[in-house]
């Protein structure tokens, strides 16, 4: 069981007002570094403490980042990586994204979507990531089945 009190939180103090042109500068620096698996452009864009929580996992410091990253491309290929949306509050950039994977044994071609909220520290790198994924109950139609989603994934697949 995690406790959760004792986990690393947003920090919350940087007085860091990100442009909306540097932000769209660091998610395209993201987007094509996962599309290479381009480790140290990636790594070049967070802190040395920074951490990333997705769902019930966390990777704090640039080492379990480093090895989160690297430990999913290994898998998988990146084929296409884009950012949706995003919206700027001081030194928070909430993201949109679709990112299309290949499984590197199976061949098989997937689509992830989801939302990230970033914090960026005081030299403009990142510092907390929280990414949401999309879930489907069953009960709603998944992205994935969304015609354009699923022209997307054949095109690129």
């Amino acid at each position: 069981m995690v406790d959760h009190d004792s986990l690393p939180r947003w920090k919350g103090d940087s007085k860091v007002t990100l442009s909306e042109t540097r932000a769209a500068e660091m998610l395209q620096i993201r987007n094509e570094a996962f599309m290479k698996a381009d480790i140290e452009a990636y790594m070049s864009l967070w802190n040395d403490d920074g951490v990333i929580e997705m769902g019930p996992h966390q990777f704090v410091g640039a080492q379990a980042i480093r090895n989160a990253i690297s430990g999913a491309w290994s898998a998988s290929s990146v084929l296409h990586f884009e950012t949706r949306s995003f919206a700027i509050r001081g030194n928070q950039l909430l993201n949109e994204f679709a990112i299309v994977w290949k499984d590197k044994k199976t061949g098989k071609v997937t689509l992830q979507t989801g939302m990230g909220v970033l914090e960026i520290g005081e030299n403009e790198r990142f510092s907390f990531l929280r990414d949401y994924m999309e879930a489907t109950d069953g009960r709603r139609q998944s992205a994935a089945d969304l015609p354009s989603i699923r022209g997307l994934v054949d095109q690129i697949g």
